[in-house]
C-alpha cells in the first residue's frame, strides 16, 4: 500500500508503502472549504502547514486537484516542498481530508459583489459581511467598509448634513441605490445615473465622497467606494460587476478624455456588461450585472450638446450648477471628518429596510411617481421615464425617518427634483437642436438657394448647386429643403430619429403643414420638401444678417417694416394696401401665399 498520511504528533507528512513509513515533507491539512456565493472566484479550500518555525495558511483553488503538475506549482508558489513523485499521493490525501470537511458542513462562504444576492433562495446583502440568513465575508481583505464610531458618525450627520436641503438630498442619494436596486423588476429604472456637474469649487467631489462614507472607505482609488477614471473603459465596467444596491461613484469624468461618455451612460445605466468576442471569434463570457445609482461627478455636463438620442438623453438627471456645500470650511469639515469615520449608516439603512414589506415599498413608490407627476408643470415625451428615477430617490427621502431617524425636509428634495426635470425638459427634446443645426446650414449655405429680396420685388438664383429656396414675409422667412436634404443635414450632425424630430417640428409650428403631413408638395420641386417658419426679428439676426449678402440688411427692413405696420392703415376689403401680419397663417387663403405658393391645392408655381 502506498500512501500519503498525516502524523500531527511529529506535525509531518509521511509516506508509507510497503518497505515502512518515512518522513517526506511538513504537515499540510485542510482547514475549511470557501465558495464563492457569487461564482467571481473558483472554488478553492484553506490549508494550514506546520512543522516549521511558525505556521502558516494558504489556499489552494479546487481544479489544482486535476493536475500534479497545477497541484506542484501552487504547492512551490506557497513555499511547500515535497518530492514531485510523491505529489499525486499528496492529490489523493487532500482530496479525501476535503470530503471528510464537506460532510462536517465545514465550508466557508465568500463574495466579491456587494449589494442584494439570492443564494439558495435567500435574499442576502453583501457588505463585508452578509445581512440575510447566510455567514459570508468580503474576499479581499484590503478593501475597507468600516472605521470609527458610529455614534460620531450620527453626530456628524446631524450637525453638517440636516441643515442644508442639498447635503440631505447627498445622503437620500446615498441610500437609493438599495430601493433602486430591490424594485428594478417592479420601476424598471435599471441605474439611474446621476451627474454632479458644476464648476470648481462646488463641492461635487466632497459629496461624492460623502455619499461613499455611508457604505465604507470614502478615499478615492480603486480600492474604496469612489473609483476614478484612470483605466480602460472595460476595466471600469469589471469594477462594477455585481454592485446592486450599492452606490457606484466614479470622479471627474472631465478628466478623462479618452473616453466616450455616450458609450458609458447607455452602458452604465442599461445595468450590464457589451457581449464581446475574443480574438478568436469566440464569445466571452458576460460579467454579472450591477443596478442601483450611480453617481459621476464632472465640470461639464456628462452628455454634451452634441448629443442627440433620445433615448441616451433620459438616462442621466443632471444636478447642473447645485452648490452642495456651504463654504469652504464646510467642504473641508466634511472631508476631514470622513476620512477617520466610515461605513456605519448604509449597514444599518439595510438592515432596517429588509424588514419592510415589498408591497408597502411598491404602494411608496407609486405615491411618489403619482406626486412628483403633479409637481412637474412642464412635460415631454421623455418625462415618464425620469419621473421613475426621481420617483426612487424621493420613496428613499421618505423612508429615512422611520429607518434612521432623520428629519427629512421631503418637501425641499421634492422641489430640488422638480427642478432637475424642470430644467432639462426645456433644452432636452433633440428636435430643438436640430433647428439650430438647420439654421446655422442654412447660414453656412445661403448662396446656394434661391432667395428674393426683402421686399419680394427680386430674385437672387444660385450658380451652384441648388440646396432650397428662402422667401420673406415680413418678420418670417420661410426657408423649403427637401426632405431627403433634410435628413442628410440631420444624420450628418448625429440626428437620427428624423421622424421623431418632423413630428416635433409640426407639432410646434417650426414647419409649414400640408394635409397634416409633415412634409410639402410644391410643384418648382420633383419630391416632397420641408418649409421651415423661422422668425426674422431683432432677437433672432445674427444669424441672417451676414448670410444673405447684397440682400438688404434684415435689421433695415425689419425697422422699415415696423413702422409701416404703425402709420399705415389697411382696409380689410382693399387687398392692395394689405401689410403681411408677421404672424400670418401660412395654411390661410392669404393673397401673398397664393402668389408665391400658387392657389389650389397647396403646389406652387416656379418662381
Amino acid at each position: 500500500m502506498n500512501k500519503l498520511l498525516a502524523n500531527h504528533a511529529n506535525k509531518k507528512m509521511v509516506y508509507v508503502d510497503v518497505k515502512g513509513s518515512y518522513d517526506v515533507a511538513n504537515l499540510i491539512e485542510p482547514l475549511s472549504l470557501q465558495v464563492s456565493i457569487d461564482e467571481l472566484t473558483d472554488p478553492m479550500f484553506e490549508v494550514r502547514v506546520q512543522g516549521v518555525k511558525q505556521d502558516y495558511n494558504f489556499y489552494i483553488k479546487n481544479i489544482a486537484l486535476n493536475s500534479e503538475r497545477d497541484l506542484g506549482k501552487v504547492l512551490l508558489t506557497n513555499n511547500y516542498f515535497i518530492n514531485y513523485n510523491l505529489v499525486r499521493h499528496l492529490m489523493v490525501y487532500l482530496s479525501e481530508s476535503i470530503q471528510l470537511l464537506q460532510d462536517a458542513g465545514s465550508v466557508k462562504y465568500t463574495h466579491k459583489t456587494l449589494g442584494f444576492k439570492t443564494y439558495n433562495n435567500k435574499k442576502l446583502f453583501l457588505l463585508k459581511n452578509c445581512i440575510g440568513d447566510l455567514d459570508s465575508t468580503y474576499c479581499d481583505d484590503r478593501f475597507k467598509f468600516e472605521l470609527g464610531s458610529a455614534d460620531e458618525f450620527d453626530k456628524f450627520v446631524t450637525d453638517e448634513i440636516m441643515p442644508t436641503a442639498e447635503t440631505q438630498l447627498a445622503l437620500v442619494m446615498g441610500l437609493t441605490s438599495v430601493l433602486a436596486s430591490d424594485i428594478d423588476d417592479y420601476a424598471d429604472v435599471k441605474t439611474i445615473v446621476m451627474n454632479l456637474c458644476g464648476a470648481s469649487s462646488t463641492g461635487k467631489t466632497t459629496i461624492a465622497q460623502f455619499i461613499a462614507s455611508l457604505w465604507g472607505n470614502a478615499a478615492i482609488g480603486n480600492q474604496s467606494m469612489v473609483r476614478t477614471f484612470n483605466g480602460t473603459t472595460n476595466a471600469i465596467f469589471t469594477a462594477i460587476e455585481g454592485i446592486n444596491g450599492v452606490p457606484i461613484i466614479l470622479d471627474d469624468a472631465t478628466t478623462a478624455s479618452y473616453l466616450n461618455k455616450s458609450q458609458l451612460v447607455y452602458q452604465l445605466a442599461q445595468g450590464e456588461a457589451r457581449s464581446r468576442m475574443s480574438n478568436y471569434g469566440q464569445e466571452v463570457k458576460q460579467g454579472l450585472p450591477w443596478s442601483g445609482l450611480a453617481v459621476i461627478t464632472s465640470e461639464a455636463p456628462l452628455l454634451s450638446s452634441a448629443e442627440n438620442r433620445l433615448g441616451l438623453l433620459a438616462r442621466v438627471i443632471d444636478t447642473n450648477n447645485i452648490v452642495w456645500t456651504k463654504d469652504a470650511n464646510h467642504s473641508s469639515e466634511i472631508k476631514r471628518f470622513i476620512q477617520n469615520n466610515y461605513g456605519h449608516i448604509g449597514s444599518k439603512y439595510v438592515e432596517e429596510y429588509m424588514k419592510l414589506e415589498k408591497s408597502d415599498i411598491k404602494r411608496l413608490f407609486d405615491e411618489s411617481r403619482e406626486e412628483l407627476l403633479a409637481e412637474i408643470k412642464d412635460k415631454d415625451g421623455l418625462t415618464e421615464r425620469v419621473v421613475s428615477k426621481l420617483a426612487t430617490i424621493c420613496s428613499t427621502a421618505k423612508l429615512i425617518k422611520p429607518l434612521l431617524g432623520y428629519e427629512i425636509d421631503v418637501e425641499s428634495i421634492t422641489k430640488l427634483l422638480v427642478g432637475f426635470e424642470a430644467s432639462s425638459v426645456d433644452n432636452r427634446h433633440v428636435a430643438l437642436k436640430a433647428l439650430d443645426v438647420i439654421k446655422n446650414y442654412i447660414s453656412e449655405n445661403y448662396k446656394y438657394f434661391n432667395r428674393n429680396s426683402m421686399d419680394c420685388s427680386d430674385w437672387t438664383t444660385t450658380s451652384g448647386k441648388l440646396q432650397g429656396r428662402l422667401e420673406f414675409f415680413g418678420e418670417v422667412m420661410i426657408a423649403t429643403l427637401t426632405s431627403q436634404k433634410v435628413r442628410e443635414i440631420l444624420e450628418s450632425n448625429r440626428f437620427y430619429e428624423f421622424e421623431t424630430i418632423l413630428k416635433y417640428w409640426g407639432d410646434n409650428d417650426a414647419i409649414k403643414k400640408q394635409s397634416g403631413r409633415n412634409t410639402v408638395n410644391i410643384r418648382a420641386f420633383s419630391t416632397r420638401v420641408i418649409q421651415f417658419q423661422l422668425e426674422v426679428n431683432e432677437n433672432t439676426l445674427m444669424p441672417w444678417q451676414t448670410a444673405f449678402g447684397n440682400d438688404p440688411t434684415v435689421l433695415g427692413y425689419v425697422q422699415e417694416y415696423n413702422k409701416l405696420q404703425e402709420e399705415k392703415v389697411v382696409d380689410d376689403n382693399d387687398t392692395s394696401k394689405t401689410i403681411v401680419d408677421p404672424n400670418i397663417d401660412f395654411e390661410a387663403d392669404s393673397n401673398i401665399i397664393k402668389n408665391v405658393f400658387g392657389e389650389g391645392n397647396g403646389e406652387s408655381n416656379e418662381v
